[in-house]
């Protein structure tokens, strides 16, 4: 042989050489390049192109022509090089057991697509890089077999646009310290494939990028591990998995992300086994398809320490054929508010997912989450769905969980929630075809714009142990054709806003409840209703039907009914419904309960509505509520059995409203001792009982209207009457009679009941309020953990371009700041530009905290609500244009939760809220400040609240202190538990002399004080509140109340009524509260006409000896409560003084 060599000016040692003509040059140790043309030993002398075997420094090729035929090299001792090349050949490398080093790259790579085979135990350790297919076009394939080993520090099939395939095979083992590419570059393409038991793949990472295409085969017992996370990049790159077989196994270390790729797959098939230890994502790209598959039996994907996110574009899970998947913490399709289209699917005898790792945190099920677009699970034929923790199916974006067919079960022992109480959370939940849904807690809620339902239907059953069945606002739960639900709990259907929450229940259908069934829920403002549909209600306790509480349609209650300010209304629309007993209340407010009857003719249950009671009626200030329908005409004398009670009837209804049944014709109830009868009687004449009214302004005063009847005696008919007022601006009256005075002057009340009427004068005063003074009461709000941020010392400080914090921030940047357990605190700070004057809107989006945002100093957003994940607040301010101060504030309690905000603004003039850009800070940004504030006292008792001990969170005013159970706005409710309420003003009587106050409170703790008199702690809520007996003067009282809701509270509610001389009782009214500095007035001008004479002697010795009065004056000048010759004294002291 003679010696050629390869030009090799510019090559360094490793570096692939290209294709060509072979030139003379000149010899450069370092630079040489070998080549074996063919079959040989490849440490024998003889069978090199140069006659000598390459140098450890050296890099050898195999291959002078391009034919691409196949050989074999054999080794028969150990070797080591600086690189090794296979340039379009097929050489086979029999190691032998022996070992070869390369201290440079492995490049397999060619035009003809050249096989790289290892061998018979063949050991080759490659200290740099492995490339198989790395140049534009060309290919490249390297084969692992026959208990061959590769180990390299990165491996790339499929680069730079070339075409890599890797084969390990029958033993064949390929370890990578560092990151192996299965396709990296546009036009590339890669694969993997790891055959047979013992063949195997370790790698640190794997990576498919830069627009590249992979694809990776795990068969008949091949395993793939990786130590850290893999991942998936670039919009256009594709990478399809397949772990195919017993025995056959892929292992993640990591998180798994599919980063922004086009199409991301995994098959597990056959027996085949995928355990990922941390996170599975898939792609961001909104245009991206990914899709996992886990098919037959014993094929399973295990997350141990993590779970599954679907993230944007079309994401799939197919769970089928006996297949199992275990995602212990957690399951989520949607994330991040990517637009996306998310589907599961488990089915068939044997399937199974679980997801789950009680008690790991936030280890859910998120059928829909933050996300646009949709997501449906579907758990069929046989399937099972286990869910060790809490479960949402539509959370912040659509979702729906379809169970269908015998043995499909989804089962978890924690809370599944179907909507949320955040805007457009759409759950859906449908169980049809005997499947079974079994939860500790089923719960649905929508917020604002949300639809919410779910359907048991075709002979399914929802099940709940050992917590209830919840329906809140915005929710239906729908029982038909054999549905069933069934609790060991109770059943609670009720909202505390004006969407209703509604369980229906069809013919064949039923609800059970070893507890309670709530219409209205806990609250007595709560919307609730059960529509009977020909289907059965059963609890082993009672059915309270509380305030907003409703009770319709046909079909059968087997409880008692207790109709505590709620509605029984039967029929749909006219019809019979059986109740096994009723008792009719008044609520804690004292709002009756009331039965609602439809009169459309004499047939009971067909034309008219009935209630049939297989005990007893029950009757405490309840009202029947009358209403001709149909256009039915009644006739005097005709009697309908609305209600009937075998086992009798006791007590009346308080009121009975519709009994108007025309000019000269009204319904008469008549109460027999096991029925309700309605007859129907002629009206001669309507009489108001008194003679005239006087009001106060602001405050009420009752009418009294009777009816005479042809067969009946006179009854009180002020709930069927019509009442009007001549002039609505002095007073106003209501539907049962009450007048409300407005301004003062006069007008008449007139009311008019079958044809006939009757009219009464009244009077409003006003009340004696001095000038000076406004509207209202001066409010505090304190939030306890709300620190002073301007009293803290910073930990850490920066510059930003805008007052947001993304949401894909590092969110350990900083320690505990942004994720963890302790208590944490920022503020930023700078200077907006208002590019026009005008009416800006600003919106706060934050997640895991709280937030305050003041510009130059307002409050114009704020959110109370740290428990929940992602809140948004609005608010709007007027601003000129030019610079403005923005404050952002914020703080996080421990609850390991990522924290971020975003602030946006709506211009004047646009229609569209869009992020307030850098741009409006200038090149100044947002200075940023980071807290660890300490930990605050937090009372638990009145005797451990100084409100002093808290900075006031915002200053504000109320006009009334008049708040239902559970108010959704205001005073205690403003802010959730933890918070502090401070009012101060006036409370104005209309006269001097002992008044009764009565505070009502649930949830929270206080002082109320008058005139600096502490009159202890309202409470007594279901009583009506506690009684306070009081000295007020005529005019300005001072009034305050001091407290706060504690962390063990949860229903909230407050009020404060009064009664007393020429008022009664009610709720004080907006009238009587005042706030600010009265104006000084003197006491001696007793007339009021701004002189001080004997005019004001004599009026007030006229008023002294029990003649009239001033108006707003009265004898008892020292505000004592008594009028005796103190006064007389005192004024003629006063009047002695002057002014």
């Amino acid at each position: 042989m003679t010696t050629r060599y390869r030009c090799a000016h510019a090559l360094i040692a490793g570096l692939a050489v290209g294709l060509g003509g072979v030139g003379v040059g000149e010899v450069h140790a370092q630079t040489r390049t070998w080549r074996l043309p063919q079959n040989g030993l490849f440490t024998t002398a003889t069978n090199w192109v140069s006659n000598t075997p390459p140098a450890a420094h050296e890099t050898a090729e195999f291959g002078l022509t391009s034919s691409g035929s196949p050989f074999t090299v054999t080794f028969n001792a150990n070797a080591t090089l600086g690189g090794l090349r296979v340039v379009n050949q097929r050489p086979t490398l029999d190691f032998g057991g022996r070992t070869l080093n390369l201290n440079g790259d492995l490049i397999v790579r060619g035009v003809t697509t050249p096989h790289l085979t290892l061998l018979n135990g063949s050991v080759l350790r490659n200290g740099t890089s492995t490339h198989v297919g790395n140049e534009n076009g060309w290919g490249g394939r390297l084969v692992v077999g026959a208990g061959a080993l590769l180990e390299t520090r990165s491996l790339f099939a499929g680069d730079n646009g070339g075409t890599g395939t890797v084969i390990v095979e029958n033993g064949g083992v390929i370890t990578g310290q560092n990151d192996m590419y299965i396709g990296r570059g546009a036009g590339s393409t890669g694969s993997l494939t790891v055959r047979g038991a013992g063949s195997a793949v370790n790698t640190w990472n794997l990576f498919t990028s830069q627009n590249a295409q992979g694809t990776i085969l795990i068969e008949d017992g091949g395993v793939l591990t990786t130590i850290s996370s893999p991942s998936v990049s670039w919009t256009n790159s594709r990478l399809d998995w397949t772990v195919r077989g017993a025995g056959s196994r892929v292992e993640i270390g990591g998180t798994y992300s599919a980063g922004d790729s086009q199409r991301w797959s995994v098959r597990v098939e056959d027996g085949g086994v995928w355990e990922n230890q941390n996170w599975l994502e898939t792609s961001t790209n909104p245009l991206s398809e990914s899709s996992l598959v886990i098919d037959g039996l014993g094929s399973e994907f295990l997350v141990p320490a993590g779970g599954l996110t679907f993230r944007g574009g079309t994401n799939d899970l197919s769970i089928t054929n006996g297949g199992r998947a275990e995602l212990f913490h957690g399951f989520r399709m949607g994330c991040c508010n990517f637009p996306g289209q998310h589907t599961a699917l488990v089915r068939g005898v044997g399937s199974e997912l679980v997801v789950g790792d009680w008690p790991n945190p936030s280890a859910v099920l998120h059928v829909g989450v933050d996300h646009t677009g949709s997501a449906e699970m579907i758990v069929d034929q046989g399937a099972t769905l286990r869910i060790e923790d809490s479960s949402y199916i539509g959370h912040r974006g659509p979702g729906r969980l379809i169970v269908d067919g015998p043995g499909s079960l989804v089962t978890s022992p924690h809370t599944m929630h179907v909507g949320w109480h955040d805007a457009n959370s759409n759950g859906e939940l449908i169980a049809r075809d005997g499947a079974v849904v079994s939860v500790g807690h089923y719960w649905m809620k929508g917020g604002s714009g949300s639809v919410v339902s779910a359907t048991i239907t075709d002979g399914a059953l929802l099940s709940s142990t050992p917590h209830g069945i919840s329906v809140h606002e915005g929710a239906t739960l729908t029982l038909s054709h054999g549905g069933a639900a069934e609790t060991t709990g109770g059943i609670g259907i009720g909202t505390s806003t004006t969407r209703h929450a509604e369980m229906i229940i069809g013919e064949g259908s039923y609800a059970f409840a070893s507890g309670r069934i709530d219409l209205g829920y806990s609250a007595p403002d709560n919307l609730g209703t059960l529509t009977m549909m020909g289907g059965t209600a059963y609890s082993n306790d009672y059915m309270p039907i509380l305030y907003g509480g409703l009770l319709r349609g046909v079909g059968f209650v087997e409880t008692g009914v207790s109709i505590g300010g709620g509605t029984m209304s039967p029929g749909l629309p006219v019809g019979e419904l059986f109740v096994r007993n009723i008792g009719v209340n008044p609520d804690a407010l004292g709002r009756p309960g009331v039965i609602a009857i439809d009169l459309g003719g004499t047939t009971p249950g067909v034309t008219h509505d009935k209630v049939t009671i297989e005990q007893r009626l029950q009757i405490n200030r309840g009202v029947l509520a009358l209403s001709t329908v149909g256009g039915y005409t009644p006739q005097v004398g005709q009697t309908f059995d609305v209600i009937t009670a075998s086992q009798g009837v006791t007590g009346q209804f308080e009121g009975v409203t519709g009994t108007d049944a025309g000019p000269g014709t009204a319904y008469v109830v008549q109460y027999l001792p096991d029925r309700v009868r309605v007859v129907v009687d002629g009206v001669t004449g309507l009489d108001i009982a008194q003679p005239s009214l006087q009001v106060y302004t602001g405050f009420i005063g009752s009418l009294i209207a009777n009816a005479q009847y042809v067969m009946t005696p006179p009854q009180n008919v002020n709930t069927s009457a019509a009442w009007t007022s001549d002039n609505p601006a002095v007073a106003m009256v209501d539907a049962a009679g009450k007048v409300r005075g407005v301004s003062p002057g006069s007008t008449v009340i007139r009311a008019t009941y079958a044809g006939q009427t009757d009219s009464v004068p009244v009077t409003v005063s006003a009340l004696p309020v001095p000038p000076g003074v406004e509207p209202g009461l001066d409010v505090e709000y304190r939030r306890f953990w709300w620190p002073d941020h301007d009293m803290l010392t910073p930990i850490h400080q920066e510059t930003r371009p805008t007052i947001s914090i993304p949401s894909n921030a590092n969110w350990d940047m900083y320690g505990s700041l942004t994720v963890g357990g302790a208590n944490v605190a920022g503020l930023m700070e700078g200077v907006i530009e208002i590019p026009v004057a005008g009416t800006y809107e600003f919106t706060s989006v934050d997640s895991c905290g709280e937030a305050r945002l003041m510009i130059n100093g307002q409050i114009v957003a704020f959110q109370n609500d740290p428990e929940w994940f992602l809140t948004e607040w609005t608010g709007a301010i007027e601003l000129p244009a030019g610079p403005a101060l923005i404050r952002y504030e914020y703080a996080k309690r421990g609850n390991y939760c990522g924290y971020w905000h975003t602030v946006l603004w709506k211009v004047p003039g646009s229609n569209q809220s869009v992020e307030v850009p850098a741009s409006a800070f200038g090149e100044a940004g947002v200075q940023m400040k980071y807290y660890l504030p300490p930990d605050p006292f937090i009372p638990a008792t009145m005797g451990e609240y100084n409100r002093f001990d808290y900075p006031v969170y915002e200053n504000s005013v109320l006009d009334v202190i008049d708040y239902n159970w559970n108010p959704e706005v205001g005073f205690t409710a403003r802010y959730w538990r933890d918070s502090g309420t401070h009012l101060n003003g006036w409370l104005v009587a209309p006269e001097s002399g002992t008044y009764t106050i009565y505070g009502q409170s649930l949830g929270y703790l206080s002082v109320l004080r008058v005139n600096g008199q502490d009159l202890g702690s309202p409470g007594n809520w279901f009583a009506g509140g506690t009684a306070f007996s009081v000295q007020l003067q005529a005019g300005l009282n001072q009034f305050e109340i001091d407290g706060f809701m504690p962390s063990w509270a949860f229903d909230r509610g407050y009020r404060v009524w009064i009664e007393g001389p020429g008022i009664e009782r009610q709720v004080i009214p907006a009238s009587a509260f005042w706030r600010g500095t009265p104006e000084p007035t003197c006491p001696a001008d007793f007339n009021g006409d701004d002189f001080v004479d004997f005019f004001d002697l004599d009026a007030y010795v006229a008023c002294f000896e029990g003649f009239e009065c001033p108006e707003g004056k009265d004898a008892d000048f020292n505000g004592d409560g008594f009028v005796d010759f103190f006064d007389l004294d005192e004024f003629t002291a006063a009047f002695e003084a002057g002014c």
